[in-house]
């Protein structure tokens, strides 16, 4: 019996694909070191990762970045993870519909006041902890340019808690957008340049509304008073490139979520903690000599992994040496249709 290696940093062992991407792959993956859960991307031939200049985006907006691993072109970079025990926002959502019900008003609210703080930071430096409201000097402003809901992670730190937190993830179309600085050294942009973020995620909000809980665009509720929010600050905006469009959003909809959110808690609490994932990862494992290994794990690729062969650097290792913390199971391949 054989799993698949992966040697960056202390090892990590093949549990099982996740999604792929226009730039990677991505799998979830056990590490020799502590046997627990991360997710490594891999990126595709040429691809490598681009750290953003002048900013470190704190580990309450993002999907905690363990290690980066550089290959010499043009084999692609590969990144771990942090693992989010929610998944991202789509699968959250499909959870819902499987079961034939709507994803509640409150996780809406809650998606909004922490993406729309994290484009306030990202965009302008403002952001609102316990209430403090700080901005950053000399800031640089930056895009995500890939807000969708396959992006937006979501994560329970604390068992405890009803309700994840909510992480922006996959920053690979990124970009610092340039402009002149003001007094402070805080660098202006049309406020045009920076609404693509906040439109987009309306957008996909909106898309998410219409499958899985339409009553969110009625007037008082979560979609509405974003949209509306939006509408006000862009017309604000108009021959004032001093208006942060974004910021001024979220200076409103991040205390009215925040409101929303513990009344409607208080009246009906929602406890979500049912579409965590709780099954423990396991090492896949493939038995058989070398070929038959290679069979198996190409009948893999084919219906687990995307029908995209795993992308190397790998190679096998026997079951007898996983540390005694990493539990395994053996891939049995689905029955092939007539």
């Amino acid at each position: 019996m054989y799993v698949i290696l992966f040697e960056e940093g202390p090892g990590y062992a093949l549990s099982r694909s996740l999604s792929e991407g226009s730039q990677a792959q991505v799998h979830l993956v056990i590490s020799f070191k502590d046997g627990n859960s991360y997710v490594r991307k891999k990126l595709n031939i040429g691809e490598s990762f681009r750290e953003l200049p002048k900013h470190h985006l704190p580990v309450s907006m993002v999907p905690e970045l363990i290690s980066i691993t550089r290959f010499p072109k043009p084999k692609g970079d590969t990144a771990i993870f942090r693992y989010c025990n929610g998944g991202d926002l789509l699968c959250f959502q499909r959870k819902f519909t499987n079961v034939g019900a709507n994803m509640p008003e409150v996780m809406f609210w809650v998606v909004i006041k922490k993406i729309c703080e994290i484009l306030a930071y990202v965009q302008h430096g403002w952001r609102c902890d316990a209430s403090v409201v700080t901005m950053e000097k000399e800031w640089h402003p930056f895009m995500h340019n890939d807000l969708h809901e396959g992006n937006i992670f979501l994560h329970w730190e604390d068992e405890n808690d009803l309700l994840p937190s909510v992480l922006l993830g996959d920053w690979g179309y990124s970009n610092v957008v340039e402009g002149p600085a003001d007094e402070n050294g805080r660098v202006v942009v049309d406020p045009k340049t920076l609404d693509y973020d906040l439109a987009h995620f309306i957008h996909k909000l909106r898309k998410l509304s219409d499958e899985c809980s339409p009553d969110v665009k009625r007037k008082e509720g979560p979609l509405f008073q974003l949209q509306q929010l939006r509408r006000e600050a862009k017309q604000l905006a108009r021959g004032n490139n001093d208006m942060k469009v974004t910021q001024h959003v979220a200076e409103i909809i991040c205390p009215m979520a925040e409101q929303m959110i513990k009344k409607l808690q208080d009246e009906d609490p929602v406890d979500l903690r049912w579409t965590r994932s709780l099954d423990p990862a396991r090492a896949l494992s493939f038995e058989g000599g070398e070929q038959r290994r290679g069979d198996m794990l190409y009948r893999w690729a084919r219906a687990e992994n995307h029908r995209r062969l795993l992308e190397k650097p790998w190679i096998w290792m026997e079951v007898d040496r996983l540390p005694r913390n990493i539990p395994w199971q053996i891939y049995e391949p689905p029955e092939e249709s007539i």
